[in-house]
């Protein structure tokens, strides 16, 4: 549940972050951009701290490999 209402509160701020940079005539590339690498950063220092490392286990160059295609077909889109 916990997780739910992270989830939940991250999306919100990224809608409302992009709301103010309508507003201020941010480019919206640099904020995808800088969004995305925040995320990926947060998401290999989790499982790096999160414990007996089972998650670093399942990384595979595919996935890798994957992950970096379909993030940069969501940013160029």
């Amino acid at each position: 549940m916990i997780f739910l209402i992270l989830s939940i509160m991250c999306s919100v701020s990224i809608a409302h972050l992009f709301k103010y940079a309508e507003g201020k005539t941010l480019p919206k590339f640099g904020l995808f951009a800088v969004n995305y690498v925040v995320g990926s950063g947060i998401a290999f220092l989790g499982s790096f701290l999160g414990g007996d490392g089972a998650l670093l286990q399942q990384i595979s160059a595919p996935l890798i490999i994957l992950g970096v295609v379909v993030g940069v077909l969501f940013v160029c889109s």
